[in-house]
């Protein structure tokens, strides 16, 4: 047995069997963190993402540091995390299955795709200190925005949309809404599923956008979120607006290419408002 030191309010122990990965690890409310192993042939692997996977969620107690023990030589993935833990805070739930997987391929780099309007996507690199402000503000950053303002991650999960509040660690937020449906999945049916989840990064508040603005969020975010309300109606215009929009959509789907003029009537919703859409013949607007 040997002692880690203070890690954080509430002891972990761990009892590592002889197979690697395989553990009991229970929270008690102490102020200090015990990891007890006992002897096997692979002890190293077993201790390592345990280890991680436990300064990865929790600060250190007071400025006392984890002394690593002789044995373990992949201490080097400890120290970041508590740097990043002491100035975020704590996290609330335990790791997710996707830190855990990265934990015991040995690393702590996780890159997650994200999804955008325009119906492309990128990925980033996400650690199990970042929030979710901090992740819009790298989104923001690569995509070159001038502003993170009124932007939003949102997690896709089944049938269900759900904004991440800013103030929250992304992988916390994963955690809760997937144990969460999972349990009232599984009361209802018996079976717990396998639950899958996409990350969207979108406009959320529009008090102070101004289009023109930022022509880079425009094309990306702004015309493609609010084109679905334009088309349901929700937008008061003139018919003369609606004339020009409808040019200009047509053009933003098919450029220069006039060859789909002969498909109007056909593709007339994607292009003209609901409530508009009665007040001329097909031809008409097609002229």
């Amino acid at each position: 047995m040997f002692i880690l030191g203070h890690l954080c309010e509430g002891t972990v122990k761990i009892r590592a069997g002889s197979c690697c990965g395989s553990a009991l690890v229970c929270f008690l409310p102490v102020t200090s963190c015990c990891l007890t192993s006992r002897s096997s042939s692979r002890p190293r692997n077993t201790t390592h993402w345990l280890r991680t996977a436990c300064s990865g969620c929790r600060k250190p107690y007071g400025t006392t540091w984890l002394l690593f023990h002789p044995s373990f030589v992949y201490g080097f993935f400890i120290p970041p995390l508590l740097i990043h833990l002491c100035r975020n805070g704590s996290r609330k739930y335990p790791p997710h299955l996707v830190e855990v997987e990265a934990i015991q391929h040995k690393t702590t780099q996780i890159f997650h795709k994200v999804y955008f309007p325009d119906d492309s996507d990128e990925v980033f690199e996400v650690e199990s200190s970042t929030k979710a402000k901090d992740f819009c503000h790298n989104i923001s950053g690569r995509l070159m925005l001038k502003s993170s303002e009124g932007f939003s991650l949102f997690v896709k999960i089944t049938d269900k949309v759900i904004s991440v509040p800013d103030g929250d660690f992304f992988f916390d937020f994963v955690r809760h809404l997937t144990d969460w449906i999972k349990k009232a999945r599984h009361g209802t049916t018996g079976v717990v599923p396998s639950l899958t989840y996409q990350v969207f990064f979108m406009k959320k508040l529009w008090t102070n956008t101004v289009p023109g603005r930022d022509s880079i969020a425009d094309s990306i975010f702004h015309y493609y979120q609010e084109l679905p309300k334009y088309l349901r109606g929700y937008h008061k215009c003139s018919r003369e607006e609606v004339h020009q929009l409808a040019a200009l959509i047509y053009r933003v789907k098919f450029e220069e290419d006039k060859s789909h003029f002969q498909n109007i009537p056909k593709i007339l919703k994607d292009l003209v408002p609901q409530d508009q859409m009665r007040l001329l013949s097909p031809d008409d607007w097609k002229r």
